[in-house]
């Protein structure tokens, strides 16, 4: 009974959604990161790095400290949290033992950090706030993290060359933005949404970077199974959006489409050929993996957040060895790699499980057309954020850029949040009864 009650927003229509407004604290929070960026080497930026730092955990003191004890039972959350620093020990542990540079130990470490604190802080905002407050607040913000990698990028190199810029550009939320397209065969997006969807498909088309596509028909094919029993106007809409995006590209944007043929099929898009970044990256696959098992220790406690990942280049890019600190080309290998079986893998099996928890939601609401609250928007496009990371995690490593971590751990809060609201035992707190006794509380969980 309750884990229906949970998964399922069907009954978010009876919800009284909560009058209060978004603290000031979880504002400053959520912007702190946008003008971070990837500095290209290390140290660099660092002032500048220190200072969003010095806003962000500001922000999340005060944050924290206005909501201990917080009235809304979020499950997962604690065990999040516990599990969350459980990671963070280890893995710091294991760097200070290996006495390699402290700095990428610290840096990489952060990333994880805002990850664990931007879910905890979102999941207690969607569960205590108003939610359409919620939805034009993070609106707002989006749009900003969209653009903001393009522009800093832009500024720092001195123009863009359209021919060769990569992942340099990509947003911190465009994964996050990428969602509105999903979200769009189910909800009506407002004006602003529908902007932050075309910039950011505009920035994915300049930038030929496949994981999104893989990530997107993931999202596609879970809302699709709960969309079989109805052909809605919104869906249709999304298709013809979609399509109407992929003309415009190939007759506005012809050099970007060749760019995209040539990544998905070679050149022309008639002959297939190798594709050498794969080869790269199972290299690294192969070495982390060897490194993990390759010793009880390391088994254990992994080699922690400045430990180097290594790769090899094929002859064809060129040969060589190179690395990278941390984390490597897939972030789900690089957690049991950095903080082995005790720390990487509970929270690495509860963010998955978070995923299970992400596609029900996602479907659940993809089969409940009367039911469109602000409520269930947002823990959907949590949701889409959720598995759309976790996906492009087996190619690529969120935790690397702080931006990306914020956003999938506002994702990650959105989905937790949204399915409190559909908690049994937090009833009360919307309004529907009086607040629970102990016993209850505990015949619930």
């Amino acid at each position: 009974m309750y884990q229906r009650a949970v998964t399922s927003p069907r009954a978010d229509t009876k919800a009284v959604a909560t009058n209060r407004s978004i603290p000031v604290s979880y504002w400053i929070l959520v912007c702190a990161w946008m003008f971070d960026y990837q500095a290209a080497g290390q140290g660099e930026g660092l002032d500048l790095q220190l200072v969003l730092l010095a806003i962000y955990g500001f922000a999340l003191t005060v944050f924290t400290v206005g909501h201990i004890g917080g009235r809304v039972k979020v499950r997962w959350l604690d065990s999040m949290v516990v599990l969350g620093l459980l990671y963070l020990t280890v893995g710091t542990l294991s760097g200070i033992a290996s006495r390699d540079p402290i700095y990428p130990l610290l840096r990489n470490g952060l990333g994880a950090f805002v990850y664990l604190s931007a879910a905890y802080a979102t999941a207690r905002v969607m569960a205590e706030t108003d939610s359409t407050k919620l939805r034009s607040m993070l609106a707002k913000v989006c749009l900003p993290y969209v653009v903001a990698a393009f522009l800093i990028y832009n500024f720092n190199s001195g123009g863009i060359d359209y021919a060769k810029v990569r992942y340099q550009i990509i947003g911190a939320s465009s994964m996050a933005a990428l969602g509105y397209l999903v979200l769009s065969t189910m909800f009506r997006l407002s004006p602003l949404q529908m902007v932050t969807l075309l910039v950011n498909l505009a920035v994915l088309l300049i930038s030929v970077t496949r994981t999104f596509l893989v990530s997107l028909v993931a999202e596609f094919l879970i809302v699709a199974s709960g969309l079989r029993h109805f052909l809605s106007r919104r869906l249709i809409f999304a298709g013809g959006l979609f399509l109407a995006i992929a003309v415009s590209g190939f007759v506005f944007a012809g050099d970007q489409v060749a760019r995209w043929q040539y990544r998905l099929g070679g050149p022309g898009g008639n002959e297939m050929i190798r594709d050498q970044t794969l080869f790269t990256r199972m290299s690294e696959w192969d070495f982390m993996y060897r490194s993990w098992t390759g010793s009880p220790g390391n088994f254990l406690m992994g080699s922690g957040f400045n430990a180097r990942t290594q790769y090899f280049n094929p002859t064809e890019l060129g040969g060589g060895e190179e690395y990278m600190i941390g984390f490597g080309h897939n972030q789900h290998l690089s957690m049991l790699f950095n903080a082995g079986s005790l720390g990487g893998l509970p929270l690495l099996a509860l963010m998955f499980w978070f995923g299970w928890m992400a596609i029900r939601f996602l479907r659940t609401a993809a089969q409940t057309p009367a039911a469109r609250s602000d409520a269930i928007f947002l823990g959907a496009w949590g949701a889409t954020i959720v598995i759309g990371t976790l996906i492009s995690d087996f190619f690529a490593a969120s935790f690397i850029l702080r931006g990306q971590a914020l956003w999938y751990g506002i994702g990650t809060g959105l989905l937790l949040g949204a399915q409190a609201r559909f908690d049994p035992v937090n009833a009360w707190f919307y309004g529907s009864r009086k607040p629970p006794a102990p016993q209850e509380q505990r015949a619930a969980g």
